[in-house]
């Protein structure tokens, strides 16, 4: 998975787009689900991979992170 930009606090849920590879192959988006932790307030967020449900072409998962940084008012 290739790193994840910070993104900055704005009260909603953060899902940043993801961008998947198998070595250099980017994998489609229709083959892998994500899930999302502790993405709504500042501080770092959690991110898992893991195949599509019924996808038999891809295997394992891998977990990331990001930042959502605090606004200025």
């Amino acid at each position: 998975m290739q790193p994840i930009e910070n993104v900055t606090y704005n009260g909603g849920e953060w899902e940043p787009a993801l961008v998947v590879k198998a070595g250099e192959d980017v994998i489609p988006k229709e083959n892998f689900e994500a899930s999302y932790t502790d993405n709504i307030q500042a501080g770092q967020a959690g991110v898992l991979v893991k195949p599509a449900t019924g996808n038999a072409n891809v295997t394992g998962s891998m977990n990331g992170t990001f930042t959502i940084d605090k606004c200025s008012i």
